[in-house]
């Protein structure tokens, strides 16, 4: 009587484990769906912060938007150093974001290995 009382007992910590372990199993789930929204949106947020970084510098040097919407060129060495690097840095920047996004789609169909065999950014 008293091994059959113990294995009822047994059985139903043991379902209870179970269950425990199951409950804890969607909690993880949870963080995890979460963890990738916030990884998501602080992407973007990076993404858009490099925009508005862009427009302030076109707003504070507005005299430099004929370079790079009507296709001018410059004449003065300084000019022509400044907007060479701020096309450097809209290349760098753009370049940036098709590797984390093609970092993000090998990552969702895992070909890590894939990406990591290449010697550079290519894109």
């Amino acid at each position: 009587m008293t091994a059959l009382v113990l294995a009822i007992v047994g059985a139903l910590a043991a379902a209870a484990a179970v269950g425990a372990a199951m409950w804890q199993g969607m909690l993880l789930r949870k963080q995890l769906e979460n963890a990738d929204r916030v990884r998501r949106a602080s992407f973007y947020q990076g993404v858009m912060y490099l925009f508005i970084q862009l427009d302030f510098i076109f707003i504070e040097n507005h005299s430099w938007r004929p370079y790079f919407y009507d296709n001018a060129t410059a004449s003065e060495e300084m000019l022509k150093q400044q907007t060479a690097a701020l096309a450097e840095y809209i290349v760098v920047s753009q370049n940036m974001i098709r590797l984390t996004c093609r970092i993000r789609v090998c990552a969702a169909q895992g070909q890590f290995a894939e990406l990591s065999e290449r010697k550079g950014p290519h894109i």
